[in-house]
């Protein structure tokens, strides 16, 4: 009987079965290429994600490494830890000290969490004292050549909504999440609808990259959304031969994939699984054949892939279906635990412009633990410094002599030396340092720390503690490195004073930063994303951007919208997404690079130090090559005092690789200016950029005047006007007292000469060599 049982899982769910395996390098999941060890002990600590729906049968790491050759083999190793269980160790040889470590951790060991991969070196040169730092003491890891292979299987997908988050959209996911949206058409509605759910997924996908497709056809092995009203989704269910849900109002449905009932098999055995299965929604689009329903005497027996989950958005009105995907995009609590929901009522909340995730509030003093301090106390020589992160609006107009203010509760051990220090960094930069040098200790509350606001930046800003702690020994003498201790309390603060936004404009840096000016508000209101042709790669392309939009701002798009309709007019933000044929000619006309029949083309020739760049104009007959992309800023065509951003390439494929290149982080930190082209033909895309358009300005809150903006770019003028307004008046107070001195103060000449008043006596004398001249 049980094994009965089995096979009619299997034959139900085929693609539960089968083992898959991930292979990738450590430099891909660490921000480091490379690994030094340093000193008599040190350590490298980094996180390798598991996903909550993978099911570890095998994990093995193998990395290369080189130490220095003047260690004592006997007194010196390496050692690595998972999940702080030591599982591979291999000595440091002098005489070989080139090595390779494998370590093979026990399934049992793996989490679906982050888990902790931890590589310890611990290294001496003399059998004697030893500086515990010198030069000698180092082993060095390539991070590149360490290779990473995991194999796994899939778990069931909960039939519950709550697991969405945690199992589907999981930040874990390696190496990308893949999410395909169904949608009855290419019409505005169902578009905006799709990129109101793809924003939310990518969203809950957090840092991770998040992969769209997007067609009117089912996609077997990855998940799948239908984003359609009641009627699409009745008849899709009875094509797969699957009972309809009863949708009475805005709803949502998770359940196991359906497969192609037609398929005797997994979807793997007929060819390629990413091919997608085709099935015809109503009503048919013009050129299409209408898909035939099969043959009644037949009846269909349902299949699913359980590692793979098929969402329902949908209702009985197109106004019921957007409730559901809002709904869907605003989930971030695990709640229902039931298979599907009825939304009866949704309401959003007030929301502020310039708000977004981790973003910093000003004129509000903020305690460190809401931006991730808790109580952290500091050990050892050089104890790992602690980072806390949180983001800026990216058009913070940034006056001179303002500062952010932060104020420190902290208390230190006894025994340190004077050179004991508590090192404060703002985005890798020193910025200051506090004394600990009482050899007593001490518990210090209210240590204010004033902060330039110009050495923030828009965007992310990293504000790290870094304490070197020095005791009180001589050469050789033990040291006890727990009693070296310095704890930072999370009652400390932080106070960023009151910014106006006003920012100069295009600038594509703050576009990747979060999708300013697009993020204004942060659910893309007055914001229009026009695909200038109905072909599946352009409308892929939208969706990445839209997922990488909400990505960097944490806030889903719920008011943007998306069409495939020539805009006549826009009051708003405007992003324009195609190949170069479908590009309005108004649009590439005011384009930084307007490619036409005759392309004007600027090419810098001087950069001077503190000067304006000077650019060479020419007209040419020429065009883009294959596999590059262009993005480009620049005031709107449609709308002054508004921005429009261009992505376009010769073909619809070269623009999908173009949006798939913006999702790394290489290109979302290196393009900038308002002109960017993006060369994928090599493993490394190759990223030129350019700031030559017209510039413009756009602020909402506070006023800035001309002067404001003259005087915070051109610093020294405010100095030079300074001095002129000093000068001028005291020139009009001479002439004013000149004239009218002696009217105003009737002083008769005999007082003025007693010297009482030098001011009177000074017209008079100057009044009477006058009068005399004129004698």
């Amino acid at each position: 009987m049980r094994r009965a049982a089995l096979v009619a899982a299997l034959l139900l769910f085929p693609h539960a079965a089968g083992a898959e395996v991930f292979k990738t390098t450590l430099n891909e999941l660490a921000p480091d290429w490379t690994v030094n060890l340093r000193c008599v002990h040190s350590e490298y600590n980094m996180t390798i994600p598991i996903p909550e729906r993978w099911k570890v049968t095998r994990f093995t790491l193998t990395f290369p490494f080189i130490n220095s050759t003047n260690l004592i083999k006997e007194k010196s190793s390496i050692v690595v830890k998972f999940n702080d269980i030591p599982l591979a160790h291999a000595q440091l040889d002098p005489a070989n000290p080139e090595g390779r470590v494998t370590m093979t951790a026990p399934p049992a060991l793996v989490k679906s969490d982050y888990n902790r991969l931890t590589l310890v070196g611990v290294q001496h040169y003399t059998e004697n004292c030893e500086h515990p730092c010198a030069p000698d003491l180092w082993t060095t890891i390539n991070f590149e050549e360490a290779e990473l292979e995991i194999e796994y299987e899939y778990k069931p997908v909960p039939l519950q909504l709550s697991a969405m988050s945690p199992f589907l959209f999981d930040p874990k996911t390696l190496p990308s999440g893949a999410v395909h949206l169904i949608t009855p058409g290419e019409d505005e509605q169902s578009l905006t609808l799709a990129s109101i759910v793809a924003s939310g997924v990518a969203r809950k996908f957090d840092y991770r990259r998040a992969d769209f497709t997007i067609s009117r056809e089912r996609r077997p092995g990855v998940d799948n959304i239908l984003v359609a009203d009641k009627a699409v989704v009745e008849e899709f269910f009875r094509r797969n031969g699957v009972e309809p849900p009863a949708i009475t109002g805005p709803f949502i449905k998770v359940m196991p994939l359906p497969l192609d009932p037609s398929d005797s098999a997994s979807p793997e055995a007929d060819g390629d699984p990413q091919e997608p299965r085709k099935f015809m929604m109503s009503p048919a689009a013009p050129g299409e054949a209408e898909a035939r329903p099969p043959d009644d005497s037949a009846p269909l027996t349902p299949r699913f892939d359980a590692a793979h989950a098929l969402i329902v958005v949908s209702g009985q009105t197109t106004e019921h279906v957007k409730i559901a995907a809002t709904t869907l995009a605003s989930m971030t609590f695990p709640y229902p635990g039931s298979a599907e929901t009825t939304i009866k009522e949704f309401r959003l909340p007030e929301i502020t412009i310039h708000s977004g995730k981790n973003m910093l509030i000003s004129d509000k003093v903020i305690r460190l633990s809401v931006i991730g301090l808790e109580t952290h106390s500091f050990h050892g020589l050089q104890a790992p410094p602690r980072n806390l992160m949180f983001r800026l609006p990216p058009d913070f107009y940034i006056k001179e002599n303002q500062y952010a203010r932060l104020t420190l509760n902290f208390a230190y051990g006894a025994g340190m030396r004077p050179d004991s220090v508590l090192n404060i960094l703002l985005n890798g930069i020193h910025v200051r340092s506090i004394n600990v040098d009482n050899p007593a200790g001490a518990s210090i509350e209210g240590y204010k720390i004033e902060i330039p606001t110009y050495l923030f930046q828009p965007g992310l800003n990293t504000l790290s503690l870094a304490p070197i702690l020095t005791p009180q020994a001589r050469e050789c003498d033990l040291i006890q490195p727990e009693s070296l201790f310095l704890t930072v309390f999370d009652n400390s603060t932080i106070y960023f004073p009151t910014m106006t936004h006003f920012v100069e404009l295009p600038n594509l840096g703050l576009f990747m930063l979060n999708g300013f000016p697009f993020t204004r508000w942060p659910d893309g209101y007055e914001s229009l994303i026009y695909i200038t042709r109905n072909d599946p790669a352009l409308l892929t392309a939208a969706l990445n951007i839209i997922g990488m939009i909400s990505q960097r701002n944490g806030y889903p798009l719920l008011g943007i919208k998306v069409s495939l309709e020539r805009p006549v007019s826009w009051n708003g933000e405007l992003l324009v997404i195609g190949d170069l044929d479908s590009i309005p000619e108004e649009i590439r006309k005011a384009a930084p690079l307007p490619i036409l029949e005759e392309t004007k083309v600027k090419y810098a020739i001087t950069d001077n130090l503190g000067g304006e760049v000077v650019f060479a104009e020419t007209r040419q007959i020429g065009g883009l090559k294959p596999d590059a992309g262009l993005v480009m800023e620049m005031e709107s065509p449609l709308q002054k005092g508004r921005a429009a951003v261009l992505l376009t390439g010769l073909t619809p494929g070269d623009v999908l690789k173009l949006s798939e290149s913006l999702l790394k982080p290489g290109a979302q930190q290196a393009v900038e200016g308002d002109l960017a082209i993006i060369e994928y033909d090599t493993p490394f895309d190759r990223i030129a950029t350019q700031a030559s358009a017209p510039k413009f300005f756009v602020g909402k809150y506070g006023t800035v005047t001309y002067f404001d903006y003259f005087f915070h770019y051109f610093p020294k003028a405010y100095y030079f006007v300074l001095l002129g307004g000093a000068l001028v008046s005291t020139i009009m107070m001479y002439l004013f007292f000149r004239r009218h001195g002696m009217k105003r103060l009737r002083i008769s000449g005999d007082t003025a000469k007693t010297g009482r008043n030098w001011v009177a006596w000074l017209f008079l004398k100057q009044r009477g060599k006058k009068d005399d001249d004129a004698k």
